[in-house]
């Protein structure tokens, strides 16, 4: 494999690494282009060096499920489609984001479920984490939330409204779907969130650094607005969200306090009719 960009990496590091690493291993830049891999990705994905770039379950896998911006280091599990096989296989996918000679370079590899092993960084990433969703779990958002309490802050609660009723009438697969989904549309909209998570069921959790209330209040009345308008092919009914945000108006309002004040807030949505948001603000 000759890389794009070998001026920029000092003796040949990613060329080298790529050779010997006994893993599928692809090395892309921080727009998530790849740029170095080895013949076990190529035989991984069933793609030729010429058609490497350009080949979209490369590139989805590459991308998908990634937080914006990317964290130090992220797992999951992902499913690729292997040549000759017709289903589809799972592989625990890890991302390493690192600086190297001014540059962002992302490492991520692919490794077979029966073989893959956890470090013990990755062990708590991985207990930090929601499996489904891959957003933080609660001990996750409550740690992160805690970390950050010393800055002035807004936390957002959301729930899916009727949610019972997706999976009634529509199974699971279709609930467990619609938590991913919701998953993405934070991901996407909140990329400047402290923290995003999902707290159990189908609630969720984001907070925010505060700059100025109504400008965070009408993020999230918007953000209800826009789940409401799409229909997902999955579920052409439509989602809506019913969510509650406390405001603080200063530093070191205490994380229970804040959860609480956020969950409150949801329930008079629910109350006043779903499908909205409800900011209060604390001294």
């Amino acid at each position: 494999m000759n890389p794009t960009k070998k001026n920029l990496v000092p003796n040949g590091l990613f060329q080298a690494l790529i050779d010997q690493y006994a893993e599928a291993l692809i090395i892309s830049d921080e727009n998530q282009r790849p740029h170095y891999w080895n013949s076990k990705a190529e035989s991984l994905f069933g793609v030729d060096e010429e058609n490497f770039c350009s080949n979209q379950q490369v590139l989805n896998k590459i991308s998908s499920g990634a937080q914006q911006p990317r964290v130090p280091f992220e797992t999951d599990i992902v499913r690729l489609s292997l040549p000759g096989l017709f289903e589809e296989q799972q592989f625990h996918r890890t991302i390493e984001t690192l600086e190297i000679s001014g540059e962002v370079w992302h490492f991520i590899r692919f490794t077979e479920l029966s073989t893959f092993s956890l470090t013990e960084s990755e062990l708590y990433i991985q207990s930090r984490t929601d499996e489904l969703s891959q957003l933080l779990n609660r001990r996750g958002f409550q740690s992160t939330l805690e970390h950050n309490i010393d800055k002035r802050l807004a936390l957002a609660i959301l729930d899916v409204d009727y949610f019972k009723r997706i999976n009634d009438n529509h199974g699971h697969a279709t609930g467990d779907r619609a938590i991913e989904w919701i998953a993405e549309q934070l991901n996407s909209e909140f990329t400047d969130a402290v923290c995003v998570g999902r707290l159990g069921g189908d609630e969720f959790g984001v907070v925010l650094e505060v700059a100025n209330e109504n400008e965070t209040k009408l993020r999230f009345e918007d953000f209800c607005k826009t789940i409401s308008r799409q229909r997902p092919v999955f579920y052409p009914p439509g989602i809506s969200i019913s969510v509650g945000v406390a405001i603080s108006k200063s530093e070191n309002t205490g994380s229970r306090r804040l959860l609480t004040a956020g969950d409150r807030a949801m329930y008079q949505s629910k109350q006043a009719g779903r499908n909205q948001s409800t900011s209060v603000e604390l001294n």
